[in-house]
């Protein structure tokens, strides 16, 4: 387990960056998000919507 301080310091980094791109992509509202303890599953995740959007699109 890591120390509150290190905790405290990483959520305030994370919170910071979603803030951040926020920001940068003009986003006023958040809808939906996950979270993956791998960056290969975000990927596959994230490759999975496209590839559903892209047929809704189709029809």
């Amino acid at each position: 387990m890591s120390h509150p301080t290190c905790r405290e310091e990483l959520w305030n980094t994370k919170k910071l960056e979603i803030q951040n791109r926020f920001l940068r992509d003009n986003v006023n509202i958040l809808v939906y998000f996950e979270q993956f303890q791998y960056i290969g599953d975000a990927i596959a995740r994230e490759k999975q919507i496209k590839a559903a959007s892209r047929g809704l699109k189709i029809i």
